[in-house]
């Protein structure tokens, strides 16, 4: 069984939510969860439009109706770092071990890359870029060529970020 600061942790951790809307989205939804089982998505996304309207009011904060998802042509307006996408994407990562799963897959990828060989990655979620970054990062500080004046290149770009090309 999950408690609300479980709960919490995970949309804080895997979600990057302020940890205060993650406690309020956290408690709030263990509340609606004894009230009304949330068993559709329907259910799911209505109690989060019911606590972020709540959390609204207590903070001066307007957040987009959540239940615009529902909507074809209003859907867009929800943006990625909108709490109802956040606690979404957060939610999915933690039950799907994602960060574990591709932590996995690139130290896989890298014992069976034949030597220069190239390992090409595409990555839509700015939590998935973290990984590869860290992993990228560790590998040149760990130095794990085998030739003592390899010239590996690593390059790495988050167009997401807009940032520079690491070299």
């Amino acid at each position: 069984d999950f408690t609300a600061e479980f709960l919490a942790d995970i949309l804080c951790v895997f979600g990057d939510q302020d940890r205060t809307l993650s406690e309020c989205i956290a408690h709030g939804l263990m509340n609606k969860q004894q009230q009304k089982a949330l068993l559709t998505m329907e259910d799911f996304v209505t109690a989060m439009s019911e606590i972020l309207a709540e959390q609204a009011t207590q903070t001066q904060t307007e957040y987009v109706n959540p239940l615009f998802l529902f909507h074809k042509k209003k859907a867009s307006f929800i943006r990625q770092t909108h709490p109802i996408k956040t606690t979404l994407n957060a939610l999915i990562r933690f039950v799907n071990n994602k960060f574990i799963e591709l932590s996995m897959a690139l130290r896989q990828s890298e014992l069976l890359l034949k030597p220069n060989g190239i390992l090409m990655l595409i990555v839509y979620d700015e939590f998935e870029s973290r990984v590869i970054a860290e992993f990228l990062e560790s590998r040149k500080l760990l130095n794990l060529s085998t030739a003592p004046n390899d010239a590996t290149d690593v390059f790495y770009v988050d167009l997401d970020n807009d940032d520079e090309v690491i070299d």
